[in-house]
């Protein structure tokens, strides 16, 4: 099964490439994502050395995210009808909800005009793949003007904060 995370974003980001995506976790503390994620340090040190984005030259379509061995996360920015087939999804899981967040939500799916989902494994999202993938997917709703869904918690990219969460 699964893990998602996903930047949904309400402008266009497809002047980005992915060799854009390293700027993502520049100023990215892995010592403290180790800590956080209840790793050795020595797990967040080797996953900012092997760290790196592979895909296709051009805008960003399919990538894969490295951060230890030759296993990797996937990547996928969609556009168009793909966009709206997982908007729609998405939209479905807010149904019946009043709450004033999750009406924000609503709001910047109906305007959204691309997603960018990372595909996490279990080992990842309980190792350094769950903070690198949050946080490019977070650096990437904020060129994108959006939102961040990461595994049903809503993150807001200009503050860093939960805005509402469905589990």
């Amino acid at each position: 099964m699964s893990i998602w995370i996903r930047a949904i974003c309400t402008q266009s980001i497809g002047h980005l490439a992915v060799s854009d995506l390293r700027r993502a976790t520049e100023q990215a503390d892995f010592l403290t994502w180790a800590e956080n994620q209840d790793l050795d340090e020595a797990e967040g040190a080797q996953a900012e050395k092997a760290l790196r984005f592979e895909g296709p030259p051009g805008e960003l379509g399919v990538a894969q995210l490295f951060y230890r061995d030759s296993r990797f996360i996937r990547i996928e920015r969609w556009t168009g009808e793909a966009a709206r087939v997982e908007i729609l999804e998405m939209l479905e899981e807010l149904e019946g909800s009043s709450d004033p967040a999750a009406r924000r939500i609503r709001d910047i799916l109906s305007r959204a005009v691309e997603t960018v989902g990372f595909e996490l494994k279990q080992s990842d999202a309980e190792g350094m793949g769950w903070p690198i993938s949050w946080q490019t997917a977070m650096w990437l709703a904020e060129r994108g003007d959006g939102l961040v869904d990461a595994d049903g918690e809503w993150w807001d990219p200009r503050t860093y904060e939960i805005i509402w969460s469905q589990r």
